[in-house]
Formats: structure tokens, sequence, C-alpha cells
């Protein structure tokens, strides 16, 4: 992957909530009638955009691409999506395999090979977003 964007309908409203739930940096700028919030975020990330649309897309009831994003304080990241209108959609939790009988095993993930956690989010624009943690 080499860019992502995110769609906003209330733009101002979306770069706020990025920027003070994932603490990104964001640069607005107008690339043709196109308005774009460019996350810029050093050079260890994929980088991307909240873009404007004109009309309120309506993806509640959809299941799309979900971006995980990485943090370091779950619980203090949850906290903030809902300060910013946000919603949580699965609480924090443990990721592990399922075996037999009722048990699972807790393994390293595909993301970093470590001990991992996730929830998962939608932001006020109704995007369906996802947090990784490994505490």
């Amino acid at each position: 992957m080499s860019w992502y964007e995110i769609p906003a309908f209330d733009f101002e409203k979306a770069v706020d909530f990025y920027k003070y739930v994932m603490d990104f940096k964001i640069e607005r700028r107008v690339f043709g009638e196109m308005h774009y919030g460019v996350i810029t975020d050093g050079d260890d990330g994929i980088p991307g955009s909240i873009v404007k649309y004109n009309e309120k897309l309506d993806n509640r009831n959809t299941e799309g691409t979900v971006l995980f994003f990485k943090v370091l304080d779950m619980s203090e990241t949850i906290s903030r999506i809902r300060q910013k209108g946000g919603s949580i959609i699965k609480e924090k939790s443990l990721i592990r395999n399922p075996i037999e009988d009722g048990q699972s095993v807790i393994p390293k993930t595909l993301i970093d090979n470590s001990l991992g956690y996730y929830a998962v989010f939608r932001d006020p624009e109704g995007n369906k977003m996802a947090l990784y943690s490994n505490s």
C-alpha cells in the first residue's frame, strides 16, 4: 500500500478528529477542486489523507476496507475517540486464536510479530477504522 484516503463530508470536523485522536499533523491542501488534509507524520508510516466529499456517504451499514492505526495507549485513544464524537464498535480485545473446548492460544500477530490488542471504532463521518497496540 502506498496511500490511503479517508472520506469526509464535514471536512473540518474530520481533520480536527484525527488531529486530536491520533495526534496526526495534518496539512490542508487543494489539488484541482479537491480538498485534502494530508497526514504528515514522519517517514515510518504509510502516507494518506482526509478528503472532502460534497455528499455524505452512507457507509454505516457496509463492510469495506478497515485501516488499523497503531497506538501506544489504546485506552487514552479510545477516550479521545469518544470525546470527539466517534463511537466504539469493539472494545480493546486481546488477539487470540480459538482452539478447542473454549480454549485459545495467544499468537504473535502478523502486524509486528508481537502480542497484540485491537479495538474497532467509527469516526464521526461513519468510517469504520481500527486500533492496534502491543499493550
